[in-house]
């Protein structure tokens, strides 16, 4: 334990008590100095036989109330050790009540006053949880000022940040004044954790009117934690397009989709499907890939189950265009069915979802030995755990281990994922050192020899590389598919008409897709590289500087432009690489090439354009014509959700068949891309 955790800890703890201390005190007087008084009233009594010595309650209580008051200095009778006692409490009960008091406004006013002068682009953190902790320490551990505001005096969590050089204040995220204590209008970074989704809401209301105040001084990007399915899509249709401004950004993320989506690219379910190659008599080319029938199962049912559905009716597709089959287990199978079915009427055209009612918790239903059951086992790669309760789902991942091993003698082939809630300490008392690497610990053995994997829903996904500095493998590809479209169809018009004229007489627009699709990588910041070299010729071309041109047309610039849907859109483009990535591994192809990849167009097509469709259906846009209007066009598409591509491939036009090759040419660019920051990685 850190010696400054240590101090802050009784401090809080003194605060903590200080209530109870006082009142206990406060009654010790009153007992030691009344029954003083008394023993006093008998010694007199017994000293003057002859004098009649009333007893005065109403005086000794006086008395004592002047204890607190420091009157009658002199020192009492030694003889009465109780008035003795009583007054010496006294004037400890006082000093210690002067030391809290002046303690307390000495130590906020010092706080007041470093943040309003030391700190600036700093984080405040709303909300000192356990989300709230874990970034802000994360962040401290990496050299970043960071200040946390909890309603709750008692919260342990506090103590933990003052630990590591954070400030923690007691106060109100609804509350103006509070947030200008913590520097709120001089921070870079907000990020909203008080533990519902309505205070959350109401924060970051009150963030955003105080942008509108012009009260936010510097460029503030806040990340609000939202959890409610129908908040989450509600917030990425509109909360942009009311909220964002050139200094101030609202984000929401969700740890149940973020926890979705790690299991899904970590633990891909369809990383072992494996392909056969038919070839045309006639040309000699590929006229059909057939992908191997694969299944996975998802046992119990939560938020994050249902977010891990739709990453899978999302980017499940492969060349073949086989549906992947999911086993959904649990108690309530039925109940979750017919939600599932409600919020995505789609989902058979995508999924083949196959419900198993769990009837107990050992597997042992009939269900579990149908003929049906068993062979879906047989292609089983993945089974996938959600729920509440981290011990239980432990046991159920091992009992299902049995289940395997008993049915089909698999004691470690198909991959076992366990979502832990982290409802309890439990995991930690097993591994009570897990940042040791020196020694194995015996669960690791028990997790590598029955291929039992486990996923921490908080601490695995709300870390700082995730919500502030949006780094990553998937973040860095997804600005590249996006800067790409960008080149292609958007540099032209961005310039003002007199460059526009130079730029199409160059024609820049050919050589700077040229120059992006033959780029190759060599550092660890690809999209950085990729910006200098397109950026570069352009620059050199028109007769520009690089620093500014990189305001409009720099990769980050129209990255930060996009809505959080398309940012969304743009990163299941960069998260489906790997399918096609592994389809051309197990094709044979280690060097894809242009030529490569338009040789298998009309396999890719495909199964991008079924992707893209289950994308948009999953976001809520819907099929209907477009009219001729841009303007009202524009309104549909970006407003109401009306897409006229939401149609069967064999029905696209020549246009969009281009664009689908497109994101193919990339493949190659993504791919050096990806080695780059996964070898740069691996070096650090």
């Amino acid at each position: 334990m850190y010696p400054e955790l240590s101090f802050y800890r009784i401090l809080r703890k003194l605060r903590m008590f200080s209530p109870v201390i006082i009142f206990s005190l406060t009654s010790l007087v009153f007992v030691l100095g009344l029954l003083g008084y008394q023993e006093y009233w008998e010694m007199q009594r017994q000293l003057r036989p002859t004098e009649t010595i009333e007893t005065d309650w109403w005086g000794a209580f006086y008395a004592v109330i002047s204890m607190f008051l420091m009157e009658g200095m002199d020192p009492p009778t030694i003889a009465n050790g109780k008035l003795v006692a009583a007054k010496f409490l006294a004037a400890l009960l006082l000093g210690y009540g002067i030391f809290i008091t002046v303690y307390n406004y000495l130590h906020t006013a010092w706080l007041l006053f470093k943040v309003k002068y030391f700190y600036r682009n700093h984080t405040v953190v709303l909300g000192g949880g356990h989300i709230g902790c874990k970034i802000a320490v994360e962040m401290l551990k990496a050299g970043e000022q960071v200040v946390v505001l909890d309603n709750n005096p008692h919260n342990e969590n506090l103590v933990i940040i003052q630990a590591y050089g954070g400030i923690a204040m007691i106060g109100s995220a609804m509350e103006k004044d509070d947030l200008f204590k913590v520097g709120v209008d001089r921070a870079s970074y907000c990020i909203v954790v008080t533990g519902h989704d309505e205070s959350n809401l109401e924060a970051a209301h009150i963030l955003s009117q105080l942008n509108q105040l012009g009260k936010i001084k510097d460029h503030l990007k806040v990340h609000m934690n939202i959890n409610d399915w129908y908040n989450v899509n509600f917030l990425k249709d509109y909360l942009d397009l009311y909220t964002k401004t050139n200094h101030f950004d609202i984000d929401t993320f969700d740890t149940d989709l973020n926890v979705a989506q790690m299991i899904f690219d970590k633990y891909s379910p369809i990383a072992n499907v494996t392909y056969q190659k038919f070839t045309s008599a006639e040309t000699g080319k590929t006229s059909h890939i057939e992908s191997s029938d694969n299944a996975i199962a998802l046992v119990g049912f939560n938020a994050a189950a249902e977010n891990f559905i739709v990453e899978c009716i999302i980017l499940s597709h492969v060349p073949g265009l086989r549906n992947l089959k999911i086993l959904l287990i649990d108690v309530d199978v039925q109940k979750y069915v017919k939600q599932i079915r409600f919020k995505f009427p789609f989902i058979d055209d995508y999924l083949d979802l196959i419900p198993y009612e769990l009837e107990d918790e050992n597997f042992y239903g009939n269900v579990f030995n149908s003929p049906e059951f068993v062979n879906h086992l047989k292609i089983l790669s993945h089974a996938y755990f959600f729920g509440n309760h981290d011990a239980y789902l432990m046991g159920l991942a091992s009992r299902f281990r049995q289940l395997l091993y008993a049915q089909i003698d698999d004691m470690n082939q198909a991959s076992l994922v366990v979502c832990l809630p982290e409802s309890s300490k439990i995991m930690s008392i097993i591994d009570p050192n897990p940042a040791d690497k020196s020694k194995e610990h015996l669960f690791d053995t028990v997790q590598k020899g029955f291929n039992i994997n486990v996923v921490n829903q908080i601490s695995d996904t709300c870390t700082k590389a995730k919500l502030i500095d949006d780094v990553g493998v998937v973040v860095e590809l997804a600005k590249m598919v996006n800067y790409f479209y960008a080149v292609k169809y958007e540099f032209e018009w961005l310039l003002p008409e007199a460059d526009r004229k130079a730029y199409k007489d160059l024609g820049l627009t050919d050589k700077l897709e040229g120059i992006f699709l033959a780029k190759r990588f060599t550092s660890s910041q690809p999209t950085k590289e990729l910006e200098e070299a397109v950026l570069g010729e352009m620059a050199k071309a028109l007769h520009k500087k690089q620093v500014e041109l990189a305001k409009t047309f720099g990769i980050n610039a129209k990255w930060n432009a996009l809505s959080d849907i398309k940012q969304d859109s743009n990163r299941y483009v960069a998260r489906h690489l790997e399918v096609k990535v592994n389809f051309l591994k197990k094709m044979g192809h280690t060097d894809f090439t242009k030529e490569v990849i338009e040789s298998y167009l009309k396999v890719f097509a495909p199964i991008e354009h079924k992707r893209w469709n289950s994308e948009k259906q999953s976001f809520k846009f819907r099929y209907g014509k477009f009219p001729k209007e841009k303007p009202k066009r524009n309104l549909l598409k970006e407003m109401l959700k009306i897409h006229d591509q939401i149609i069967p491939y064999d029905h696209l036009d020549k246009e969009m068949e281009d664009k689908d090759l497109n994101m193919f040419l990339l493949i190659p660019v993504m791919q050096s891309a990806k080695e780059a920051i996964l070898s740069s990685n691996q070096n650090v």
